[in-house]
């Protein structure tokens, strides 16, 4: 799965991520609170354990970057 945007809010219970990924049939977003401390950690965290964006959110966080087409829930 090849990741093509994060966008990372910090707060006080941690970061939450929120990273659009694709691979050869489809895109999906996720999202999940993480640790904030390593970027690479925190990325696998949302991806493996994230809950799942509808197109509507991932449209709102990452624009012309979704591809209406193959973006799935």
């Amino acid at each position: 799965m090849k990741t093509i945007d994060t966008r990372w809010i910090d707060t006080r219970g941690g970061t939450i991520g929120i990273v659009l990924t694709e691979n050869e049939f489809r895109q999906k977003a996720y999202i999940c609170v993480v640790s904030g401390v390593n970027i690479v950690d925190d990325l696998i965290m949302v991806i493996n354990y994230g809950g799942s964006l509808s197109k509507t959110e991932a449209i709102g966080f990452f624009g012309k970057l979704v591809n209406k087409k193959t973006y799935k829930v």
